[in-house]
C-alpha cells in the first residue's frame, strides 16, 4: 500500500456537493487563524524548517481557535481540552515563489511521562492551498513533543520535524 494510499486527501469542492464559496470561506478562516497563531508565535519562535526547496511550516493550538462553521467543515471537534496541529508544505522556485506540496504526514504525541499519542492526519486540498491537520488530546500548560514524519515527495524520504509544544484553552 502507497503511502498515497495510506493518506487520502479530504477534499471540499462541488463534486462532493459543497459550493465553491463555503470551500473559499473555510479555507480563509482555517489559513486567517493558522497565520495569525504563526504570527503571534513568531516573536518567540519561527515555526518553519527548511529541508532543501521545501518550507515545512507547523503550528499547534487550541481547536477553541477556529470558528465553529470551520471547524465543522473540516470535522475538527472544538473543545477546550482538544488541540490541532497543522502542517503545510511549500516548495521554493528558482524565482523565488512558493507553491503548495500536498505532502503526507505522520506523528506522534508525548507527555512528560512518556505517554504517547498516535496523530491521524487527514490532507486538506484546496485552490492555491495544501495541509494536512490532526486533533489531539491536552491538559493546560502540558509540555507535549510532536515527533512528525513529513514526505514531500512520493516514495521519497520523510523529513523528520520535532518541536515541544504547551497549549492553555482560551
Amino acid at each position: 500500500m502507497s503511502a498515497a494510499d495510506r493518506f487520502p486527501a479530504r477534499r471540499h469542492d462541488s463534486a462532493r456537493g459543497r459550493r465553491r464559496v463555503g470551500s473559499r470561506l473555510i479555507l480563509a478562516g482555517l489559513l486567517a487563524a493558522f497565520w495569525g497563531l504563526l504570527s503571534a508565535a513568531s516573536a518567540s519562535a519561527e515555526q518553519l524548517v527548511r529541508y532543501g526547496p521545501y518550507q515545512i511550516h507547523y503550528i499547534a493550538f487550541p481547536s477553541t481557535f477556529l470558528e465553529p462553521d470551520v471547524a465543522k467543515a473540516l470535522g475538527i471537534q472544538r473543545s477546550k481540552g482538544i488541540g490541532v496541529i497543522n502542517v503545510s508544505v511549500r516548495r521554493e522556485g528558482q524565482d523565488g515563489r512558493t507553491e503548495p506540496v500536498p505532502a503526507l504526514v505522520q506523528g506522534t504525541a508525548t507527555n512528560q511521562v512518556e505517554q504517547q499519542r498516535v496523530l491521524s492526519f487527514q490532507r486538506v486540498d484546496e485552490r492555491g492551498a495544501s495541509y494536512s491537520i490532526a486533533q489531539f488530546w491536552f491538559s493546560a500548560g502540558e509540555p507535549l513533543r510532536m515527533d512528525l514524519q513529513v514526505w514531500a515527495e512520493p516514495g521519497g524520504q520523510p523529513f523528520p520535524l520535532t518541536f515541544t509544544t504547551s497549549l492553555f484553552p482560551e
